[in-house]
């Protein structure tokens, strides 16, 4: 409780200063408590493509973004959309993403367009990602650098959730068990193709779902450990 009342209190102080309309609008939406039914909660998978993971010099290249509804994938919200970096897309990433310098040079968004978006798909949702520090940190570093503020949002991470399950069981965990392939294929999920973000971004709703309905009945927010 007092987690969610400091959330809370951040969004308020910082709502105070804010000017934007886009920035007002996300932080004026409720915050979702934590005894919230699932089925009550609009969840948004997010997944992103960088040039790399290196703090303070990588930067997106892409974002995928799927919303869950009432405890469904809605297929009908799924988006993928291209970012331009401010650098050259390195040829190594490129290899692993298959998306190229011409394609963001030529159809990328902006950083801050693709920023005001995703604010726009997350507005009174959930963040939901695999190793959800990822996503939490680019959207941060994005919001520091366009609004001048930090991003206050509420977030669950699938790989967390298996963590914290394996943890508690006392399942020995080896190098690769909580990648994203790994964890769907272990709860009988078909395989897709791996580093595009609107397809890696459907793959970890599935995911959360599978996770979801193997934790029994009366399940609320609180029990996802949610990140602030």
């Amino acid at each position: 409780m007092f987690r969610h009342w400091l959330y809370q209190f951040r969004r308020r102080r910082a709502l105070k200063k804010v000017r934007d309309p886009d920035l007002r609008a996300f932080l004026e939406a409720p915050a979702i408590a934590e005894k919230a039914p699932l089925r009550e909660i609009e969840f948004l998978a997010l997944d992103f493509e960088t040039t790399g993971l290196e703090k303070g010099r990588d930067q997106l290249l892409s974002f995928g973004l799927v919303v869950i509804r009432g405890l469904r994938v809605e297929l009908s919200t799924m988006e993928h959309c291209l970012i331009r970096p401010d650098m050259a897309v390195p040829g190594e990433s490129a290899v692993i993403h298959q998306i190229t310098d011409d394609e963001v040079r030529a159809e990328g968004l902006s950083r801050e367009q693709a920023l005001r978006k995703i604010l726009g798909a997350l507005k009174g949702r959930v963040l939901l990602a695999h190793k959800c520090d990822i996503e939490r940190h680019f959207l941060q570093e994005a919001c520091q650098e366009i609004f001048w503020t930090d991003l206050y949002c509420q977030s669950v991470d699938t790989l967390q959730m298996e963590l914290r399950k394996r943890k508690r069981s006392d399942t020995p965990i080896k190098s690769g068990d909580l990648r994203l392939w790994k964890l769907r294929e272990d709860y009988g999920l078909p395989a897709y193709k791996a580093h595009h973000a609107a397809i890696d971004a459907l793959a970890c709703a599935e995911l959360l779902l599978a996770q979801i309905s193997h934790m029994g009945e009366d399940v609320t927010l609180g029990d996802l450990g949610p990140s602030w």
